[in-house]
């Protein structure tokens, strides 16, 4: 899809691409061997199409959440999860 949309973000001057991905792509378990690989590939993809794309003013990034919503989060809470850029608020 990415490479579908590239040319036409290019043609109308950039944007942004976000991929969802997963923290297994970091530490696959064994019965997600399948599913870790392909998010650590989307990892890789993410960081190529980046910088092959960033003459064109695309930016790619991925978000890669683990246990947002499973009791395997629990010790997280009142937290502001931010990808700011730098920006205070």
């Amino acid at each position: 899809m990415s490479q579908c949309i590239a040319p036409v973000m290019r043609d109308g001057g950039g944007g942004s691409i976000v991929n969802i991905g997963s923290m297994e792509g970091y530490a696959s378990t064994p019965i997600s061997v399948a599913y870790g690989a392909s998010k650590a590939a989307l990892r890789h993809l993410t960081v190529s199409m980046a910088n092959e794309w960033a003459a064109w003013g695309i930016r790619v990034n991925i978000l890669s959440p683990g246990h947002l919503a499973s009791t395997a989060s629990s010790f997280v809470t009142g937290d502001d999860i931010t990808v700011s850029g730098g920006m205070r608020k």
